[in-house]
């Protein structure tokens, strides 16, 4: 299921970009006397893929979290469900580790901290993107 929201995820910046293409107008470029020039050897825009960062999920619900890395591999509660309680979560992926703390406010649960590393004391810090790339 989790695979699934990734897909969906995907599919949806895809989308986003795609439909960004095709709004941009393709104005002729002029010289110096104003003279249209020709098309060819001309560059489009540029368009980069939004970049997904941790630091974005903080503050966010657990549920958006779970869509973007699915299921915690471990779950361990901190003080209870109750105002102020919350929940230890690890997400394991290949060689990449993400720890999360959330909390409960108002009811819901937010994530308090988040944190990526690797899955094996020692090695480098991983990418966030070869991480996503490995989940399964």
């Amino acid at each position: 299921m989790a695979g699934r929201a990734k897909s969906t995820q995907l599919l949806m910046i895809i989308g986003v970009g795609l439909g960004a293409c095709a709004s941009v107008q393709d104005l002729p470029a002029k010289n110096g006397d104003g003279q249209a020039v020709p098309a060819v050897g001309r560059a489009g825009p540029v368009l980069e893929a939004p970049t997904i960062r941790l630091e974005d999920y903080r503050g966010q619900s657990r549920q958006r979290l779970e869509g973007l890395l699915g299921l915690p591999a471990l779950t361990r509660s901190e003080g209870g469900n109750g105002e102020g309680g919350g929940n230890f979560l690890r997400f394991d992926m290949g060689d990449c580790r993400i720890w999360a703390v959330t909390r409960y406010q108002e009811g819901e649960e937010i994530v308090a901290t988040i944190r990526l590393g690797p899955s094996r004391q020692g090695d480098p810090v991983p990418d966030l993107d070869q991480c996503l790339q490995t989940q399964g």
